[in-house]
């Protein structure tokens, strides 16, 4: 059995019997905040009302029979309690659990707390009165405020300097790496957050559409403020780009971090972005653990973008009769991608066995209906091009040699359409005036 304890800031406030009524607010919920040292004062009353707390559960898992499908057969207990440390009183989820529990599910785990202690438990906790000597106590788990975050084990001890050699935090851990940008891994680091913010930005482009834009003056600032400096101003440590890149959208991480703190020092936000680390305690889509089903169907539909933009770049030097000739196949390219990337219900196996070929697009798009056939079930026919495997050996292995791509065009059959847009970007030819000629999509 592994035990594990989550550790988030509190905050108390007293309605002192002891203040005269004309010296209080009107408002009926009046309370003053109290200091974490006079609210030591009450621990033994604190402690009565959450042992009468925690024997109102329903069950002997206390709130662990609330935590996500993924974590039940994980999580056996989850109690809450107040302690005291390092002179605060912090609120303590102390965690049984069934075996070690991994980095991604310490913060789904974390993540599931956050909402008990806003929404859940939490809640109820603040809403209820605890009598004390002087008047009513209340206890206040969760705050909307820089000062909330959530604490592992290991973390909580490293911030009280209990074992300064548990790990550190990225900032922390940038000021023992070496100022060199340029060694490979960071280099590669740094390009695949490069493309993820571009990404990002051109995903919060789109989703201007339609909006009050010039309501939204300091946004967008913010926004093109993050990717401008993260692009070409800040100068990465390997640590950091690791924290980055856990999330789906690093550029709001920081972008929302500019826009609230306006026109400060942006190194100072960023020491703060990283020493806190509050976005894996927030709202942000975090990144699937690599080597899992959504890890490699991300992969895919990079690499069906990746084929759709390689695909139209290929165009560009390609007649404009002609590209009338393939108004029908190039439509099946963008219904194809669109499609598997929003629609289609993956078996297992199909998204490895599309990650096996260079061109995944191509492969299904040779046998996509056409624009007349509108009945024709779409999900049959991807699952048919993928159960029918041994018709496959005409199209580029992802670990085959680029030069294999043209073999058809050598041999005297008709070549593929990449390669005959390759070839009219080669060698363009003047201007004809015959009708397009039908293309046939195989790679």
């Amino acid at each position: 059995m592994e035990t594990e304890k989550l550790y988030s800031p509190i905050n108390c406030y007293l309605r002192d019997d002891n203040i005269a009524a004309e010296e209080r607010y009107d408002n009926i919920d009046w309370r003053d905040p109290l200091s974490h040292e006079d609210a030591f004062g009450y621990m033994d009353s604190i402690e009565l009302a959450l042992r009468r707390n925690r024997d109102s559960f329903d069950s002997e898992m206390g709130l662990a029979e609330y935590v996500p499908d993924s974590l039940e057969d994980i999580v056996t207990s989850l109690f809450p309690r107040i302690e005291h440390h390092g002179n605060k009183l912090w609120c303590v989820a102390d965690i049984t659990l069934t075996r070690p529990i991994t980095p991604g599910e310490t913060g789904e785990l974390s993540q599931w707390w956050t909402g008990q202690l806003s929404d859940g438990w939490g809640e109820g906790l603040e809403q209820r009165e605890i009598k004390v000597k002087d008047g009513d106590l209340y206890i206040e788990p969760w705050m909307p405020d820089n000062d909330f975050r959530i604490y592992t084990q290991s973390e909580f001890d490293a911030y009280l300097g209990i074992n300064p050699t548990k790990r550190e935090t990225p900032a922390q851990a940038a000021l023992h790496e070496p100022d060199i940008y340029d060694d490979e891994a960071t280099v590669a680091l740094r390009d695949q957050l490069i493309q993820r913010l571009d990404e990002n930005l051109w995903k919060y482009f789109d989703n201007l559409r339609g909006q009050d834009v010039p309501g939204m003056s300091s946004e967008i600032a913010a926004v093109m403020g993050a990717h401008y400096y993260l692009a070409e101003i800040h100068n990465f440590h390997t640590s950091e780009l690791e924290y980055l890149l856990q999330f789906r959208d690093p550029l709001a991480v920081v972008a929302h971090k500019f826009e609230a703190a306006g026109m400060d020092d942006y190194s100072d936000i960023m020491w703060d972005i990283f020493d806190r680390q509050d976005a894996l305690q927030g709202d942000y889509e975090r990144m699937p653990d690599a080597g899992s089903e959504e890890a490699l169907k991300q992969e895919l539909f990079r690499r069906l973008d990746s084929n759709l933009s390689e695909y139209c770049e290929g165009l560009m030097d390609v007649d404009k009769r002609e590209l009338i000739g393939m108004a029908e196949e190039i439509a099946a390219r963008y219904a194809v991608r669109d499609y598997l990337k929003d629609c289609y219900d993956f078996r297992e196996g199909d998204v490895q066995y599309l990650l096996g070929f260079k061109h995944p697009l191509a492969l299904i798009a040779k046998h996509w209906p056409g624009t007349g056939d509108g009945l024709v079930d779409v999900s049959g026919v991807v699952q048919d091009v993928l159960d029918d495997r041994d018709d496959h050996g005409r199209f580029l292995k992802a670990d085959a040699p680029a030069a294999q791509s043209a073999t058809k065009g050598r041999q005297g059959e008709k070549a593929s359409v990449l390669e005959q847009i390759r070839q009219a970007r080669e060698n363009p030819q003047p201007h004809k005036d015959a009708p397009g000629k039908s293309r046939e999509p195989e790679l």
